[in-house]
C-alpha cells in the first residue's frame, strides 16, 4: 500500500444458524481496491447462501473478481490442496508431437553432474 497498490486474497465460507462449523471455502483473489474487496465479498456471501439455500454444495475454488462478480479460476478436485486450474477459453489447445519433444530432448544441454553428499 505505500506503494499506492493494494492486492488482497479473501477467504469465504458461510454458514446456517445455529451450526458450530463454518461450510467450504472459496477464495476471492486478486482484488485491488478496499471498495472491490467490499463488493466482492458482499458477493460471493450471497452466492454462497443463495447456493446452500437451493440445496446446492459449495465448491473449494479460487475466484477471480472482475468488478460485479467473482468467476471461478481454478478449483480443487479430491482430497488435498492440489489445485488444478480451469480451460481457458481463449487459448487453443497446445498439442506437441513425440517427434518435437524427442528433438527438444536431444537439444538441451547436458547438466552438470553434482557431488554426492556423504
Amino acid at each position: 500500500m505505500e506503494e499506492g497498490s493494494l492486492r488482497c486474497d479473501a477467504n469465504v465460507s458461510v454458514r446456517l444458524k445455529g451450526a458450530e462449523r463454518f461450510g467450504t471455502k472459496a477464495e476471492v483473489k486478486n482484488v485491488n481496491s478496499f471498495r472491490f474487496v467490499r463488493a466482492a465479498l458482499e458477493f460471493e456471501i450471497e452466492r454462497q447462501i443463495e447456493v446452500i439455500e437451493s440445496g446446492g454444495h459449495i465448491i473449494q475454488e479460487s475466484r477471480l473478481w472482475n468488478s460485479d462478480e467473482a468467476a471461478p479460476i481454478r478449483c480443487v478436485q479430491g482430497a488435498g490442496p492440489r489445485l488444478s486450474l480451469l480451460p481457458e477459453p481463449d487459448l487453443p489447445p497446445l498439442i506437441v508431437s513425440a517427434e518435437f519433444l524427442a528433438e527438444t530432448k536431444r537439444k538441451l544441454p547436458e547438466l552438470p553432474r553434482l557431488a554426492a553428499h556423504a
